[in-house]
């Protein structure tokens, strides 16, 4: 592998053009995005500033050009340009700023305890970040390639990907270094030969730079292997400037995120002839930065946000999915800020309206890196899909999943709609395997695409004319030959109920893992909070229909955003509720349309019920309770006795005993309630008829153990149990006590 450029070519670029006279080379635009301050103050002046404008040579004293063509010698020119200047940092342009608003300072994710690698080429003079620059403060580095010597790109791929002021992601501190021969050779990727990379404890590999050669394919092979073997993340810049791509390392990942700029100023189209599957779309997403050099690491950085979300959110911390590489990836892209003019060539008219083979627009990718959109999708939870189309249950207007769908098999969510939506984003990503030889690899096909529920014809397709009345513009199918991303994004999708296919080709292959990430956004962000509240549906009785059965009935809702019914009890009338059933409504989108009921089979026997009906649209709005009704169920008492558990353990000074004491506990059936005692050595214990149960059948509410030995803490747990129904309590209240010394030999248990 041969590197051909670094991504950062600012410095050579002044350098070689340093003392030369250059009139007829002056740019007809020079793009600006940096920082704008009047002495050491950042300069924020709504709506305009006033600026002069001059290029002139390195020591100031030739000019080349002025904004009114006044300047002489390197002097100020005498007429000014009005321009807006708008103060945003990285945190802003990322929606970093955006994402701290909503969570509250403090709350945002940072990428701690994230580790990662930093791949870089050499300068010709080094190839390191500099640990002792400014903003590395708190930085370990490891330098995994020999002869670390500073570099000026590294350095700054480093202020972008971690500094503690310039990045999105000042909490990563953990940082190995690599420079890019030796990492693509015996430092991990071995790309000579047949072993696999070698093993890092690392998530994240940012890649801010290029290059082609002969062994292009195994590079590339062997690093989308690396990401399915070890779960990691390649972040990977495309080349600076314009035109199609150019170098396909990195870029041509399958596995891999590919980088471009905000601005569109750099290499974009589709991946070359002579590589491994050619015509897939690259970038994949853009971010900020002056050149991709920083807008790859922003991108690697948000990743890291991801991860560190994945491992500490309520939500997601017992779900090893929500960390997984096609799952980051999925919902950076799903999240991204598609701005004005963003485009995946949609049909407009025709009976193929809302369709698509180009999931991605040419030149920006699913555009915009937005890390707030990013982590409402992410943090609305994985949501399991149904195999047909009729048991799929509502999913929430931003989540995700991660499939294992079989060959020719398709995967269906429902959503329901209660007001217009102003843009619809789902994007699926599935990644390629390549063998362990690295002699070849394998991938599959799949297509998205969103269907309309009729209350009356069930599941309806949304493309052509049928669709017109229900979303205003962009793609309600993608289906790419080449890329292994679908994307659908729509904007005024109206209200009603959808239901998302997930499509695997019928290719013969096994079963695949595609990752699926969506957000309906909401008229404001952060989406989903409730715009309508359903209407309160009547409660109209409840009875005792059977024995150990009550049915409990209720009107249709008088909203039409109805999309499912909550059923709730209590044991006494007001409550406290508990939900006990979730019906959906058989007319969505229809008001007033009939009658339900609702068996609840689960009822004692001699215990009155009282249960309330709750209307809810399927995403996050749920009307106030309706009328509670009740009634007094029939059948075989079974309820569990009422029991506060163990209450005091305590040594009897004069005895070899322990003495057990707790208030009665009551029947829920009538009838009379014993206790069983339990007995560990071991704190936390679980009690046990067989393992550890030392006496059963007890009326009273003490109990002297006298099976105890001096200089051993006993542990136990009391539990009523009712004689009608034969249940237990469960509680697991522990206390424990050191019997006193006079104990030598434990006596046998009384």
């Amino acid at each position: 592998m041969k590197t051909k450029t670094l991504l950062w070519p600012l410095a050579a670029l002044l350098i070689s053009l340093a003392g030369q006279s250059l009139p007829a080379q002056v740019p007809q635009m020079i793009n600006c995005q940096g920082r704008v301050a009047v002495g050491t103050t950042n300069f924020n002046s709504p709506p305009n500033g006033l600026f002069k404008f001059a290029l002139v040579n390195a020591a100031g004293t030739t000019t080349y050009w002025s904004n009114d063509g006044t300047s002489v010698n390197g002097s100020q020119p005498t007429a000014a340009v009005a321009l807006t200047v708008r103060a945003e940092s990285n945190a802003d342009l990322t929606g970093l700023t955006a994402l701290i608003a909503r969570l509250g300072p403090g709350n945002q994710p940072t990428g701690a305890n994230v580790e990662v690698g930093q791949v870089e080429g050499s300068d010709g003079t080094g190839w390191a970040p500099d640990p002792d620059s400014p903003g590395f403060a708190g930085k370990t580095f490891t330098m995994v390639s020999p002869n670390p010597v500073s570099s000026v790109h590294a350095t700054g791929v480093g202020q972008y990907f971690y500094g503690n002021t310039t990045s999105i992601s000042p909490g990563i501190t953990g940082i190995d270094c690599y420079e890019v021969v030796h990492w693509a050779y015996e430092g991990f990727l071995s790309v000579s030969g047949t072993a696999p990379p070698g093993l890092v404890t690392l998530d994240v590999f940012n890649n801010s730079w290029i290059g082609s050669g002969p062994s292009s394919n195994m590079v590339l092979r062997k690093s989308d292997y690396a990401v399915n073997a070890q779960g990691l993340i390649f972040c990977n810049g495309v080349n600076n400037g314009i035109g199609p791509l150019d170098y396909p390392l990195l870029s041509h990942m399958f596995n891999g995120i590919a980088v471009g700029r905000n601005t569109g100023q750099h290499h974009a189209g589709d991946t070359g002839l002579g590589m491994d599957g050619p015509g897939r779309m690259k970038p994949d997403i853009v971010a900020p930065g002056n050149y991709t050099s920083q807008s790859t690491p922003l991108v690697a950085g948000a990743a890291a946000l991801m991860i560190q979300t994945a491992r500490t959110h309520p939500s997601l911390i017992n779900d090893p999915n929500a960390q997984r590489p096609e799952v980051i990836r999925a919902v950076l892209m799903a999240g991204a800020e598609h701005r004005t003019g963003w485009t995946n060539n949609a049909v407009a008219i025709g009976p193929a309206r809302g369709t698509t083979t180009q999931p991605l627009d040419a030149l920006y990718g699913a555009d915009e890196l937005n890390v707030n959109h990013a982590h409402w999708i992410l943090t609305g939870g994985e949501q399991l899909p149904a195999t047909a189309p009729a048991q799929a249950v509502y999913a929430p207007h931003a989540g995700w999943a991660l499939v294992d769908i079989p060959s020719g098999a398709s995967r269906w969510w429902r959503f329901h709609v209660g007001s217009t939506k102003p843009y619809v984003s789902i994007l699926a990503v599935w990644h390629r395997r390549v063998a362990d030889d690295f002699a070849s690899y394998t991938i599959t096909g799949a297509d998205l695409e969103l269907w309309r529920i009729d209350p009356v014809n069930g599941p309806t397709t949304l493309v052509g004319a049928l669709g017109l009345p229900y979303f205003a513009g962009g793609n309600v199918q993608s289906t790419s030959p080449d890329d292994n991303v679908e994307h659908l994004y729509l904007s005024g999708l109206q209200p009603g109920d959808y239901l998302l296919e997930l499509r695997r080709a019928a290719d013969g292959l096994p079963s695949w893992d595609v990752a699926v990430a969506w957000e309906l956004a909401c008229q404001t962000f952060p989406g989903c909070v409730c715009e309508a509240i359903p209407a309160t549906p009547a409660a109209t009785g409840a009875s005792a229909s059977a024995s150990n059965q009550i049915t409990v009935h209720w009107d249709d809702s008088p909203s039409a955003a109805t999309a499912r019914y909550f059923v709730s009890r209590a044991t006494g009338a007001g409550g406290p509720y508990s939900r006990i059933a979730t019906i959906d409504d058989a007319s969505p989108g229809v008001a007033g349309s009939g009658t339900y009921l609702y068996h609840d089979t689960t009822v004692s026997g001699g215990t009155t019920y009282f249960y309330v009906i709750d209307a809810d649209d399927g995403a996050s709005c749920t009307s106030a309770h309706s009328n509670e009704v009740s009634a007094l169920a029939t059948g075989t008492c079974f309820r569990l006795p009422t029991f506060a558990g163990l209450a005091s353990v305590t040594t009897r000074p004069a005895r070899c005993a322990l003495t057990l004491s707790w208030a009665a506990g009551s029947s829920n059936c009538g009838s009379i309630v014993t206790y069983s005692v339990y007995r560990s050595t071991s704190a936390g214990f679980v009690p046990s008829d067989r393992a550890n149960r030392i006496v059963n059948g007890l009326l009273t509410t003490t109990y002297s153990d006298t099976g105890v030995s001096a200089g051993i803490t006993y542990y136990y747990v009391v539990r009523a149990i009712d004689a009608a129904s034969g249940g237990s309590d469960g509680n697991s209240v522990e206390h424990g006590a050191v019997p006193s010394s006079l104990c030598s030999v434990a006596p046998d248990v009384q």
